[in-house]
């Protein structure tokens, strides 16, 4: 207890006596409670609108009207498990979308062909488990368009996905 108390963590010592039934012997046990404001560091929890040193050395997010252009390995196997056979190549599209509109930010999203292709290659039932794309968020030239910037995803071929990681690629 003394070390405990040397550290500073203000701990909160109950005794509870037991007695059992059959020898009438007491046994103490002893409950500790730990103050919020006493523990490290470390181990506290952060309130909501604080944000702490980590979430700082975060790589920067770019603001969504400049273009950019980044790759990603997306890995299809396991969204894919429990779907109709008949259903899995569209889905892998979907899955695609959806992952370049959340990344991206825009909701105008657009599949080149060759990644279409590779895609669809070994039929509906069998997509490829993964995938390495590159999205290039670019500015629409469209004078209708809702949107001033646009999504396009393409397919990267890659000998083996071993290793690779989410980079940055200066078109």
């Amino acid at each position: 207890r003394d070390a405990q108390e040397s550290r500073g963590l203000g701990d909160v010592y109950k005794r509870q006596a037991v007695s059992t039934q059959s020898t009438g012997a007491l046994f103490y046990f002893a409950s500790v409670t730990v103050a919020p404001s006493a523990m490290p560091k470390s181990r506290r929890q952060e309130t909501k609108g604080q944000k702490s040193q980590k979430d700082e050395s975060k790589r920067k997010k770019t603001p969504k009207n400049t273009p950019i252009a980044r790759e990603y390995t997306i890995n299809l196997h396991g969204k894919i498990l429990n779907i109709a056979m008949k259903k899995r190549a569209p889905k892998t599209v979907k899955i695609l979308k959806k992952f370049a509109e959340k990344t991206m930010g825009t909701t105008d999203v657009r599949i080149a062909s060759a990644l279409n292709n590779y895609l669809w290659s070994k039929g509906i039932r069998h997509p490829p488990n993964k995938v390495r794309v590159r999205l290039s968020r670019r500015k629409n030239d469209d004078e209708d368009a809702k949107e001033e910037m646009y999504t396009l995803v393409t397919h990267v071929p890659v000998a083996s996905f071993a290793g690779l990681k989410a980079t940055s690629v200066d078109e």
